[in-house]
């Protein structure tokens, strides 16, 4: 939908089953969803007709992401074969299947030079794989339990991940070595890198939002404001605000050097499951379970837009790189901009 008004641009209806991840390419041309329905569908934004499905795996897809370049696709698995598989935007014709794990595939993210893919799963496993080939280049076993979330930083040279055994472990690309691990009280559902990929934040299911030095593992900042399990973390473009959503229905912002809270936003009814900044940071959007994508400013904490287009739990929500437009995925299978 129209960030200024609200209004819906396109809704695509071409999955079966639940959306769970959605993300426009780097030009903004394109929205890729991935599906419970086992496929990872590919739609032009301003027609809104299907460019391309891939549906190559055997099993719901959790996690997609596009390649630095907006050719490519990867895209990690829900089953118990713990695929990855990277296909073109163009065509959805599978480029490589990687076995890479012995279960559930959490996430996935491209490197910033598109050379790498990177991996966490349930089997507690953080890998890195060669987008070319498939071939795997390094495993990292220092997590206990299954690994939620990964993303590397914004040089290419470290991994952060997240984890169910309440730690956020950070790897050097290049060596495969284990540089930082940080301990929480809660599981770590989701990591973020500052843009200056100097700290990483943690959201945790102790209700704090946790951030530290990626060269020292040394606790920086911690915020408490939140009352439930924090589900989603980001960082603004500048590096100077932090959001995140939680269970407790609230979308917060805090500043990263004083840990004050800037904005408060209550105007979800239920569990916020996503978040993301607009990129020039002045906005935030939100999705939840009570079926909303809602924008608020950054400034004023006040609500700028609300979108009631789904009949169903919001998953994932996204800004294009212009930041005019909003899509969101959700659990009434449908993909709306």
């Amino acid at each position: 939908f129209a960030v200024d008004t609200g209004v819906e641009v396109s809704s695509f209806t071409g999955h079966t089953r639940w959306v769970r991840s959605v993300s426009f390419s780097p030009d903004g041309k394109f929205v890729c969803s991935s599906s419970s329905d086992r496929t990872v569908n590919v739609f032009d934004v301003d027609t809104g007709l299907e460019v391309s499905s891939f549906a190559g795996h055997k099993s719901g897809v959790n996690s997609i992401a596009f390649s630095p370049d907006g050719t490519l696709i990867a895209s990690g698995s829900n089953g118990e074969n713990g695929t990855i598989k990277i296909s073109t935007v163009d065509t959805g014709l599978e480029v490589t299947s990687i076995a890479a794990h012995k279960i559930i595939v959490n996430s996935v993210a491209f490197s910033p030079d598109g050379k790498l893919v990177c991996s966490a799963s349930v089997d507690k496993t953080v890998k890195i794989f060669a987008a070319d080939t498939g071939l795997e280049l390094s495993s990292f076993t220092g997590h206990n339990k299954g690994v939620r979330s990964v993303t590397f930083s914004p040089d290419g040279k470290f991994i952060c991940s997240g984890s169910d055994d309440n730690t956020s472990k950070i790897f050097d690309v290049g060596t495969s070595v284990e540089v930082t691990s940080f301990a929480c009280t809660g599981a770590v559902n989701s990591v973020a890198f500052s843009p200056d990929g100097k700290h990483a934040c943690c959201g945790n299911g102790d209700t704090t939002v946790k951030i530290f030095a990626v060269d020292t593992g040394l606790e920086v900042t911690s915020f408490t404001g939140h009352t439930n399990s924090v589900n989603a973390v980001a960082f603004s473009p500048d590096g100077e605000v932090v959001c995140s959503g939680s269970h407790d229905k609230t979308v917060k912002t805090f500043a990263f050097d004083t840990v004050q809270e800037v904005t408060s936003f209550t105007g979800h009814i239920l569990r916020v499951n996503s978040v993301a900044f607009s990129p020039d940071g002045k906005l935030v959007c939100s999705g939840s379970f009570d079926k909303m994508v809602k924008i608020f400013s950054v400034n004023t904490g006040l609500e700028v837009t609300s979108f009631t287009g789904h009949t169903d739990d919001v998953s994932s929500v996204a800004f294009s790189p212009d930041g005019k437009l909003v899509c969101s995925g959700s659990y009434d299978n449908t993909v709306k901009i």
